[in-house]
This record gives structure tokens, C-alpha cells and sequence, in this order.
């Protein structure tokens, strides 16, 4: 979490989006509305999983509190993930791709709350390498939710994520 004098300022400022993001899933009715809640929610900083598992205890619905719980959990998750293995996110490119190599590695690996994480990088990752990481690390835990971006990258540009998919697709 943030430390010093901007504790207190970062969380006034996230706190009301979360209070907005909460009471937006107490009128929304449809699962997609839901599901970008959810997004939003888990794409907060990673320190505030606190204040998103606090906001979950005013949730009154049971699936809708344990939606936000969930996505607590995902920005905790995230946040253990930057500890043990920061080079994933590294700004370095060469950095996130010996982070990646160094996960797939790892029982870590396997587990699919990773497949955000690992879906980001795919989608949005400028490096080639990344990306090929990131299709090995989805490949390896094998999550139907994967497939769309998996096919999506047999339209890369770049060879070896395009062969990379193709071969993910073959063994799948």
C-alpha cells in the first residue's frame, strides 16, 4: 500500500469510485454489466483490495457481495504476484519476459487466476516474447477461457506467436 502523507489522499481518491462501482452492481440486473464491474474493480490499484473487500461488506445480495469479494481477492492475488515475481510487470521488456519464462516454471503457473494477468500481456504486451510467454503459460493451465485470445494470436504478425498459438491449438 501506499505509505507517508498520500496514504490517506489515494485512498480518498479510490475509495468513491469503489463506493460507485458497488452501488452500480446493487441496480445493475444483466451478467455483462455485472462482469464489467468486476473488471473495473479488478483493475484498481493493487493496494486497495482492502477497501474493495471492505466495500463488500455493505453489499446486501449474496452473489453481488461475493462478486466484489471476488474481485478482492484477484487485486490481492495481484498484489502477491508483484512480490514474488515483479518482473512480470516489469518496464523492461527483456525483464517481463525472463519474469514470464521464470513463472512457467513455477507451480505458480498453473493457477488460473493468473489468466488476466496472462491474457493482458497477450492483448497488450508491445513484445513479441512477452506475448509467446504468455501463450505458454495459458497453454500450460489449459483454461477454455484462454481460447479466444489463443486463436486471436494466430493472426499475429510476428511468427513465433503465430506458430506458438498454432501449436497450442494442436495440442489442445
Amino acid at each position: 500500500p501506499p505509505t507517508n502523507d498520500s496514504t490517506e489522499a489515494l485512498r480518498v481518491a479510490v475509495l468513491p469510485k469503489i463506493k460507485a462501482l458497488v452501488a452500480r452492481l446493487g441496480t445493475s440486473t444483466g451478467a455483462a454489466e455485472k462482469a464489467r464491474i468486476r473488471e473495473e474493480l479488478e483493475a484498481l490499484p493493487t493496494w486497495a483490495y482492502l477497501l474493495v473487500d471492505e466495500a463488500a461488506l455493505g453489499v446486501p445480495e449474496p452473489a453481488s457481495r461475493k462478486l466484489v469479494r471476488d474481485a478482492a481477492d484477484a487485486l490481492r492475488f495481484r498484489r502477491d504476484l508483484d512480490r514474488s515475481q515483479p518482473g512480470i510487470l516489469s518496464e523492461d521488456s527483456e525483464t517481463r519476459v525472463s519474469g514470464l519464462h521464470e513463472l512457467n516454471s513455477l507451480p505458480l503457473a498453473e493457477d488460473p487466476r493468473l489468466i488476466p494477468v496472462l491474457l493482458r500481456a497477450l492483448a497488450q504486451d508491445p513484445a513479441p516474447e512477452v506475448r509467446r510467454e504468455a501463450l505458454r503459460a495459458l497453454g500450460r493451465i489449459g483454461d477454455e477461457r484462454a481460447v479466444p485470445a489463443i486463436l486471436a494470436a494466430l493472426r499475429a504478425p510476428e511468427v513465433g506467436t503465430c506458430g506458438e498459438a498454432s501449436a497450442l491449438v494442436t495440442a489442445w
